[in-house]
């Protein structure tokens, strides 16, 4: 396939992205959910033009990202997980016993976003509310981000499939 095609494609994909991420900071929630649709653009580059233009795409994204993307929060869920997590979802899943790859999903996802929090906290400044019932609303968060995660990880299987039948055909014509 000719570079100009992957340029332009990853150009094209990277600035969609930038978009979407930009967006993420008109409501809160979309600070969660607008990364995850940049990430999943980022898994049709992987499959169409392969893993290393995926990543050209992935930094390109970050850098343009931490530069343009006024919603930090957002901004760095990109960044530091759903950006990469669909370049190395396949490799994960290659391993053999199931229980394992869900497990070490789940640990590098809360890791991650642990590593988020105190991302923003500590180098970006924005406050952590000590209330009382942030006790019981930390651990909400967590169990409903989790469940977040898990549906993000079915949901990129199914736009793979999905990507694969409809759209990939038509842009390698």
């Amino acid at each position: 396939m000719k570079n100009s095609l992957k340029i332009a494609f990853c150009g094209i994909t990277t600035a969609l992205s930038i978009v979407i991420m930009f967006l993420g900071g008109i409501i809160a929630v979309f600070a969660y959910i607008m990364p995850m649709l940049a990430g999943a653009l980022t898994l049709m580059v992987k499959k169409t033009f392969g893993t290393p233009v995926a990543w050209i795409t992935y930094l390109s994204t970050s850098i343009l990202s931490f530069i343009l993307v006024p919603d930090r929060e957002c901004m760095l869920m990109y960044v530091m997980f759903f950006g990469f997590y669909p370049i190395i979802k396949s490799g994960l899943e290659k391993i053999k016993n199931k229980p394992l790859v869900i497990i070490i999903k789940l640990l590098i996802f809360n890791a991650l976003m642990a590593g988020i929090q105190f991302v923003l906290v500590y180098a970006f400044g924005i406050p952590f509310d000590e209330s009382d019932f942030t006790a019981v609303f930390v651990v909400i968060f967590i169990v409903l981000l989790n469940l977040l995660f898990v549906t993000y990880n079915l949901l990129l299987s199914k736009i793979l499939i999905i990507y694969q039948k409809k759209l990939d055909p038509k842009l390698l014509k």
